[in-house]
């Protein structure tokens, strides 16, 4: 049984990447924060604060380390953060296991 399968069906990008996924959700927090200040003339300067964190949240997620690994029966490509060990494949559903 292989870590990111989820019961048998095939794994979602929260399995493959489940930090990068936890950043983006944020950092959209953050957009979504940073426009209801906006509706208020007191909140535009709190808005730009949670724009600018946004901003930093997406550059982190964009560097933060990640591999392939490639599904050995379909060839199909995906990417993983470094300390999953492996993925249930989306399309031939074969377990997909990290070498290292």
């Amino acid at each position: 049984m292989c870590d990111g399968g989820g019961g048998g069906g095939g794994s979602t990008p929260f399995d493959r990447q489940p930090i990068r996924e936890k950043l983006k959700y944020k950092a959209w927090l953050h957009i979504f924060l940073g426009f209801v200040c906006m509706v208020t003339i007191i909140g535009i300067p709190i808005a730009f604060l949670f724009f600018i964190l946004a901003r930093r949240t997406f550059r982190k997620r964009a560097s933060y380390p990640v591999i392939e690994i490639t599904c050995k029966v379909c060839g199909k490509k995906y990417v993983v953060e470094p300390y999953i060990h492996g993925i249930t494949c989306d399309y031939c559903r074969q377990s997909v296991y990290v070498k290292g």
